[in-house]
């Protein structure tokens, strides 16, 4: 099947059986829709499937990050919204484009709501996910250590279910140092680390601040009229949750773009 080149793309993955396809609502005449996987029995009325294959179906994160942090090697458009496959799209996305243009941005980070230092993250992953504290402690080790990043008091994570890109050189830049770091700081056993907002956001904090024109926006992007937000592989839907705390970008408090929510 050959695609248009259109406006702009949506970019969702599905890798190791992860989740579950949440067919879209409703679609955008401007955009084309791809779903990524490794599961040639998947099939969708409403996704552009592209199959591909799985070299260590053992660390299905490798696959899943390579996709992440390379989506303009799988859509033909220049500006892409990227999504968890826990997301389902649900209306139509062309006033988030329209903002997204408007203001000339490169990018559009989702705040965290609750946590904004490297330091509280790993600890709450620790704690709540069964993440290993010696994991944790080696990944910050090479921010404060080999890197000379102030995990315990620099303010900005960004959360990774959602993104928008324009194809450029800031952006290829991001999306491969981020890449390459996942996988230098994988574990023993590991393709890559695990936790990718933490390192990616680590990235834009520490080499992209002042040199990236960002769309900030918070969790409300998941439960407004564009998205759906449910656990993984589950049709069990989240219930809606806004900020916690003072949203921060690059240690500088800001305000976000609002997005209304339904």
């Amino acid at each position: 099947m050959v695609t248009m080149k259109k406006n702009y793309a949506v970019l969702t993955y599905n890798i190791g059986g992860y989740e579950l396809m949440k067919e879209i609502k409703e679609k955008s005449p401007n955009a084309n829709y791809y779903y990524v996987t490794d599961d040639r029995t998947l099939t969708s009325s409403t996704w552009e499937m592209i199959y591909v294959d799985n070299p260590h179906p053992e660390d299905n994160f490798d696959l899943c990050y390579d996709i992440r942090f390379n989506p303009f090697k799988y859509v033909k458009e220049d500006i892409v919204i990227r999504i968890d496959g826990s997301m389902k799209v649900i209306g139509n996305t062309d006033e988030l484009i329209d903002m997204f243009n408007a203001g000339n941005y490169d990018i559009s980070l989702c705040i965290h709501p609750g946590r904004n230092t490297m330091f509280e993250e790993y600890k709450t992953w620790c704690a709540c996910r069964g993440y290993k504290p010696e994991q944790a402690n080696r990944c910050l080790s090479y921010m404060a250590n080999m890197e000379g990043y102030d995990v315990v008091n620099y303010k900005g994570l960004y959360q990774y279910n959602f993104m928008i890109q324009r194809k450029n050189k800031v952006n290829l830049d991001l999306n491969r140092m981020t890449l390459a770091v996942l996988k230098y700081l994988a574990e023993d056993g590991k393709q890559i680390e695990r936790i990718d907002q933490t390192i990616g956001s680590f990235i834009l904090n520490k080499y992209f601040a002042g040199n990236i024109n960002v769309m900030a926006v918070d969790q409300r992007i998941a439960f407004s009229k564009y998205f759906e937000w449910y656990a993984h592989h589950s049709n069990m839907k989240f219930g809606k949750a806004g900020n916690l705390i003072q949203p921060y970008l690059f240690n500088q408090p800001i305000e976000v773009t609002e997005i209304e929510e339904v």
